[in-house]
C-alpha cells in the first residue's frame, strides 16, 4: 500500500510539474504569491485577512525589520516562505535595485 500511495504522489506531482510548465493560468495557481500588507505607509485590511495577521503582529514584524513609522514604510510584503520584505522610503530612493522588486503597479 506504501508504494502505491508514493507512485501516486509522485505521479501527480509530475502532472502538475508539466501543467504549470504549460499554462500561466495554472502556475499562478499553484505557485504561492506574496501578500501585500503595507501600501504607502497605509495598512491594507484586505492583506491582513489573507495572511491571518493581526495589527499587533504587524507592527512587530515591522519593528523587527527596524521601520519605526509606519508613514516611513512604502512597501511592506508577507513572502510566499513566511518572510516578511519590507521597503521604506529612504531605501527605496537610496538602492534602485530593492526598488525593482516591487510590483509595477506598487509604483
Amino acid at each position: 500500500h506504501g508504494m502505491v500511495v508514493i507512485t501516486l504522489v509522485v505521479g501527480l506531482q509530475r502532472l502538475l510539474t508539466r501543467l504549470s510548465a504549460r499554462s500561466v493560468a495554472i502556475q499562478h495557481l499553484l505557485e504561492a504569491r506574496a501578500i501585500r500588507l503595507v501600501r504607502d505607509g497605509v495598512i491594507e485590511e484586505e492583506g491582513l485577512r489573507a495572511a491571518c495577521l493581526s495589527h499587533e503582529e504587524l507592527f512587530g514584524e515591522l519593528r523587527q525589520k527596524g521601520a519605526e513609522n509606519l508613514a516611513d514604510v512604502k512597501r511592506t510584503y508577507k513572502e510566499a516562505d513566511g518572510n516578511f520584505r519590507v521597503f521604506r522610503y529612504a531605501e527605496t530612493q537610496a538602492h534602485t535595485s530593492d526598488y525593482d522588486l516591487l510590483d509595477d503597479a506598487d509604483r
